[in-house]
C-alpha cells in the first residue's frame, strides 16, 4: 500500500515487494528497483532512498524526503524492477501512483472555497496585526495598558456632529482596505441591542478614521447598565467593518459600553 498524502516538511515511507513472475512468490531483483519523481507534472533530480531489508527476500524499504514542498505540491513516483523467473528469463514491472502535501489537520478544497479562505486568512493576518486604538466621546474610560476599554454615555444625550461630541475612532495598524467598506458599532447593554452605522473618513493607509452618531432617543432606549439588577450589568460593543469584499472584520471586539442616567433634579 501506498500513502495518498503527506505532512509538509515530512518524509515518505513506503514499501516495494518483488515476486518470482512464474510462482508469485517472493523473490530479490535482479537489480535494486529504481524510482523517478516527477512534481506537479515535472521530472526533478530527487533521489529516493531504496534499502534490499536486511535478512528478507524481495523487500525493499524506501524514503523520499522533498525539499520545498507546500501544501498542495503532487509528487508521482515511477517504480521499475526486473526479477528473472523460474522459466521466465526476466520481467518487468513498472509502478505509479501520486501522494499530496498537505498540512496538519488539512482537509482537500475546491478551488472557490480554498480562495476564499485565503483571502479571509490575509484578512485576520492584517487584524491581527492592528496596533494602537484610540476612542474620542465625551466620557471614555482608559486601561491600565492606556488603550480604551469603555464607551461611558448618558442616556437621553446626543452625540452628534453638529456638536463635536460624535463617537469618532482612530486605529493604528495593518488593515486590509476599507474603500467602499461599511462600518458598524454594535452595541448590547442590559439586554438592549443597538447598531449604529458609522462614517469612515480615513479608509487606507497605516491610521485609519471613522465616527459615530447616537441620537437623544437612541441613547434613552439603552438600559442604565449601573442598576443593580445583574441583567442590566455593563455592556459591550464591537466595531464591525464590512469590506467591499463582503468579507466581515472586527477591529475591535467586546469593548465594553457603559449607558448611565442622566441625574434627577
Amino acid at each position: 500500500m501506498r500513502p495518498a498524502v503527506f505532512q509538509v516538511g515530512g518524509t515518505l515511507y513506503w514499501t516495494i515487494l518483488t515476486r518470482n513472475p512464474d510462482t508469485g512468490v517472493l523473490k530479490d531483483a535482479d537489480s535494486t528497483p529504481s524510482i523517478a519523481v516527477r512534481k506537479n507534472g515535472a521530472s526533478v533530480g530527487d533521489s529516493v532512498t531504496i534499502t534490499k531489508r536486511s535478512a528478507t527476500t524481495g523487500i525493499y524499504d524506501c524514503s523520499y524526503n522533498p525539499a520545498a514542498e507546500v501544501e498542495g505540491d503532487s509528487f508521482t513516483f515511477e517504480e521499475s524492477a526486473t526479477v528473472t523467473g523460474t522459466t521466465t528469463s526476466s520481467a518487468t514491472y513498472n509502478f505509479s501512483w501520486a501522494v499530496r502535501a498537505i498540512r496538519t489537520g488539512a482537509v482537500e478544497l475546491d478551488s472557490a472555497t480554498q480562495t476564499q479562505l485565503d483571502s479571509i486568512e490575509t484578512d485576520v493576518a492584517a487584524l491581527a496585526a492592528a496596533g494602537e486604538i484610540t476612542i474620542t466621546s465625551p466620557v471614555v474610560d482608559m486601561g491600565a495598558d492606556g488603550l480604551p476599554v469603555k464607551i461611558e454615555i448618558v442616556q437621553g444625550a446626543d452625540y452628534l456632529l453638529a456638536d463635536s461630541t460624535q463617537i469618532a475612532m482612530s486605529l493604528t495598524g495593518t488593515f486590509p482596505a476599507w474603500t467602499s467598506a461599511s462600518a458598524y458599532l454594535d452595541i448590547l447593554c442590559g439586554g438592549v441591542e443597538l447598531s449604529l452605522t458609522g462614517t469612515i473618513t480615513t479608509a487606507t493607509g497605516g491610521t485609519r478614521a471613522l465616527y459615530f452618531e447616537l441620537t437623544a432617543t437612541q441613547s434613552a432606549t439603552l438600559v442604565d447598565s449601573t442598576k443593580d439588577t445583574p441583567s442590566q450589568d455593563i455592556g459591550v460593543f464591537d466595531l464591525r467593518v464590512v469590506l467591499s469584499n463582503t468579507h466581515v472584520t472586527y477591529p475591535i471586539n467586546r469593548g465594553k459600553f457603559v449607558s448611565r442616567r442622566r441625574s434627577q433634579a
